[in-house]
């Protein structure tokens, strides 16, 4: 960043947030801190090898915004400038004292924009200020604006960082771009042939959680009953574990692959049957804990971690 002066505030992405929900909490304060440190002075602290993926992140969307947010600064105060001279017919650098007594006179300093840490370049139509780090409020043909948010390079490896530690670690960049192109597909489709980019975002965002749903729903369902039937005949101890799971947590069963004989063994051996199955109801109840995981036993582990305190 070129910034060398400390800045007293900046504009905290929730979506920065929703990013570090998968990390430990010791990754996610120093990632908080080297986000403070970065805006306010520039410097990009060392960090560990979690924290450093997760920061790479968030840094290209601050660099993004504020090259965003100077150029905005920049046309708006050469637009203040060309106004006043308009206005007057003459250049703005020819003002003398002798037109200070005019009512309407004012220094060209102060018909620049107030280029300050807090400023707010944009207003809506009820005079609401618009955060300048947003995208464009305006609609566009649908066109442009699917031009605009596939080539937004920061917001998709948010998105596609996000999705992945949210449960779907397959999803990748090549994926964002063909669930994009559906999407922008979709509203064409329906008719729509105007959208603003920071609506596209949103909307997309919302549409994208709900297709990865659909994918995901049974995807483990025949793997999972083809295991069961296996196991039947020759290991009763560990077809009777897979049938309580089947019984008491059908989401778990259909959606998470299920532990192996040797996991198993671990978690009765360690932890006992109370333990796994007080893990297995919060997990199947839970769907904010299911959407991390599709593999069952680190999600029992999880769960263990959080009811002995560590």
């Amino acid at each position: 960043m070129a910034e060398k002066a400390k800045k007293k505030s900046f504009i905290f992405n929730v979506e920065w947030q929703e990013i570090l929900l998968g990390y430990p909490s010791e990754v996610r304060l120093e990632v908080y801190d080297a986000i403070i440190e970065y805006v306010a002075s520039g410097t990009i602290l060392e960090l560990k090898p979690m924290a450093k993926m997760a920061f790479s992140f968030i840094k290209k969307e601050i660099d993004y915004n504020t090259c965003k947010y100077n150029d905005i600064v920049a046309k708006r105060s050469e637009a203040g400038k060309k106004s006043m001279n308009k206005r007057y017919n003459k250049d703005a650098t020819n003002l003398t004292n002798d037109s200070k007594s005019n009512k309407c006179y004012q220094d060209a300093t102060n018909l620049t924009v107030n280029d300050n840490d807090n400023v707010n370049v944009n207003e809506s139509p009820n005079g609401d200020k618009v955060d300048a780090f947003l995208p464009e409020i305006s609609d566009k043909p649908l066109k442009e604006c699917y031009e605009e948010l596939s080539t937004n390079s920061s917001w998709i490896e948010t998105v596609v960082m996000n999705k992945r530690s949210a449960g779907h670690p397959d999803f990748t960049l090549e994926h964002f771009q063909e669930y994009l192109k559906k999407f922008f597909e979709k509203l064409q489709n329906e008719g729509e042939i105007r959208k603003s980019p920071k609506d596209g975002m949103a909307h997309f965002v919302r549409w994208l959680d709900i297709e990865l749903g659909k994918s995901k729903t049974d995807m483990y369902k025949a793997a999972n009953e083809q295991l069961l039937l296996s196991v039947k005949e020759d290991k009763k101890g560990y077809y009777q574990f897979l049938l309580y799971i089947k019984r008491q947590a059908p989401y778990c069963f259909s959606n998470m692959r299920l532990p192996t004989e040797e996991e198993f063994l671990l978690l009765r051996g360690k932890y006992g049957n109370e333990m796994f199955k007080s893990a297995l109801r919060t997990i199947e109840g839970r769907s904010d804990i299911r959407s991390k995981w599709d593999v069952l036993y680190y999600a029992v582990l999880k769960q263990f971690e959080y009811q002995n305190g560590s």
